[in-house]
């Protein structure tokens, strides 16, 4: 799963995984025990580049003998190499909701650690962002408006099962 911060793929992915048994991987849960810090600690002491480049690692390590859920961060567009990787293993299905939606589910992006940030708002980042999704979806699914979780939930096993 791809797609902005807050746009859901922790969530849904966790709930998705249990209904279709399969596993679920978040790999900004992997990244931080990896960093044994928040990421905007780490994004203030080392910078958005090295951040970048530990994201890579992070995912371009991934491998699974099993049907896996992966939520990935969402920045990880940002690399060609780990979306080149994630093409290879997965089916990359963009999670796709307007930067309206999103921003009424979060209280506080300063708390993420979202790439570009400090320079550009989350609408910049957003407008930046949405040709690389769109250039590395496989499946666009679209959140819907207004927002509901079990909802949205159903929803995406539905659509996932329809892609198996």
């Amino acid at each position: 799963l791809i797609g902005m911060s807050g746009v859901g793929k922790s969530s849904l992915s966790k709930s998705v995984s249990k209904t279709l048994q399969s596993d679920q991987i978040d790999t900004d849960t992997i990244l931080r025990n990896n960093l044994q810090m928040s990421f905007p600690l780490f994004i203030k002491n080392n910078g958005e580049e090295k951040f970048l480049e530990e994201e890579e690692r992070t995912i371009c390590s991934l491998s699974f003998d099993t049907p896996t859920l992966i939520a990935t961060g969402g920045s990880c567009v940002y690399s060609k190499k780990a979306m080149d990787h994630l093409k290879s293993i997965s089916h990359i299905i963009y999670l796709k909701d307007s930067i309206e939606n999103i921003k009424s589910r979060i209280e506080n992006y300063g708390n993420r650690g979202v790439i570009g940030l400090a320079n550009k708002s989350v609408e910049e980042i957003n407008q930046e962002r949405l040709s690389l999704y769109s250039l590395y979806a496989d499946s666009v699914f679209e959140i819907g408006h207004p927002y509901n979780f079990y909802n949205a939930v159903h929803r995406l096993e539905l659509f996932i099962k329809d892609l198996t």
